[in-house]
């Protein structure tokens, strides 16, 4: 149960990273005349986003994993 919730959650955050990475290469150009101290492409900066995005996403997504595997199925069902 752990595992398949988990497995949702963060298959859907690596869409997200992967998508929002694209863009943000892309689109990096753009803000190149805001930025102060770091290019728009500088890839300590991609890294560094990616793992914190990750990592609470991952938080995020083993909260409730966590409160589904303390449930007893047959308490649930009953519930339902």
């Amino acid at each position: 149960m752990l595992g398949l919730v988990l497995q949702k959650g963060l298959r859907l955050t690596v869409l997200g990273l992967a998508a929002g990475g694209l863009v943000a290469a892309g689109f990096g150009h753009l803000l190149s005349s805001r930025l102060f101290g770091v290019s728009a492409h500088d890839p300590a900066t991609f890294a560094a986003m990616t793992i914190v995005v990750g990592g609470t996403a991952l938080a995020v997504c083993l909260v409730p994993s966590l409160r589904a595997v303390r449930v007893d199925p047959l308490t649930a069902l009953r519930g339902e």
